[in-house]
């Protein structure tokens, strides 16, 4: 699926929305695994950093006082977004903690988080480190929010190249079972069964042509099209002729067998009472009378 997302993380001073703030923002767009652009950006709080965010993240009280307020970059992160699909792991703590500062988003958002109890039951761990310790994937600064980002960005790839892996029965199923629901992951499968069933539909090449688009097969076209038949090809010179009617039928014609139930027409019964009783002749008698 070459469409164009953007995987976004946030760093906070914890984990309560209204009450926490945003430290760091970062945005990965890409499209396909390739990397089309990066924003990120430290942002200062209205409150003091907490100890154990500094040792969870990284992230000094120094260097977040220098950097500016969340209202100073919004407009950039904006113009950066768009209204391309989100992604995130645990996307929606992210999303809310943006709308806490008055951003708004009517794209879809995908979960990487869900999307891996999904298409991977058998994972010990559904943790951001422990899904890309399980595909390979390196993840070297924690908790940092442009790597999160780039790592939610490979994670992603690797999940939907699992989507595409399933078959179209599998696909159609999943839309039917989530036809009614409000499932935010049911557009992403639906577009990729979309994309199977667009790739499967033949080409022109592959579809019938009519009479006078026929493929000129070894320098010449064939000489008559073909017909499907009761489910076989057939041709127009190798159908079975139909009856000439030419000659029509003989009234009181026995040659085929009737049904023994069968009322005989009225033609019949005048031929079989002609045949029973002999034709009187029309002379006059000579007989004299005496």
């Amino acid at each position: 699926m070459e469409r164009t997302f953007v995987a976004i993380d946030v760093e906070t001073t914890g984990l309560e929305v209204g009450v926490d703030e945003i430290i760091e923002v970062a945005a990965v767009k890409f499209s396909g695994d390739e990397v089309l652009e990066t924003f990120n950006q430290l942002v200062r709080p209205r409150h003091s950093l907490p100890l154990k965010i500094t040792r969870l993240t990284g992230i000094s009280a120094e260097a977040v006082a220098a950097a500016p307020r969340f209202s100073e970059i919004a407009p950039d992160l904006v113009r950066f977004v768009k209204s391309y699909p989100l992604v995130g792991h645990s996307v929606g703590f992210d999303i809310r903690m943006l709308q806490a500062q008055g951003m708004r988003f009517a794209q879809p958002a995908y979960d990487t988080f869900d999307l891996a109890t999904l298409l991977m039951p058998q994972a010990p761990a559904y943790r951001l480190g422990a899904l890309a310790a399980m595909l390979g994937v390196v993840h070297e600064e924690a908790h940092r929010a442009l790597s999160d980002a780039d790592v939610t960005r490979q994670v992603f790839r690797h999940l939907l190249r699992r989507i595409e892996a399933l078959d179209l029965q599998e696909l159609s199923e999943i839309s039917r079972l989530t036809a009614r629901m409000n499932w935010p992951l049911r557009e992403l499968f639906g577009e990729v069964e979309r994309l199977r069933r667009k790739s499967s539909l033949p080409t022109n090449d592959q579809r019938p042509t009519t009479n006078d688009q026929r493929p000129i097969l070894h320098g010449r076209r064939p000489a008559s099209r073909s017909l499907v038949v009761s489910g076989r090809r057939q041709s127009r010179s190798n159908r079975p002729a139909r009856p000439s009617r030419s000659t029509p039928r003989r009234c009181g014609d026995f040659s085929r067998p009737r049904a023994p139930w069968a009322a005989p027409s009225p033609a019949t019964s005048s031929a079989r009472s002609r045949s029973r009783w002999p034709k009187q002749s029309r002379k006059p008698s000579t007989t004299a009378i005496t």
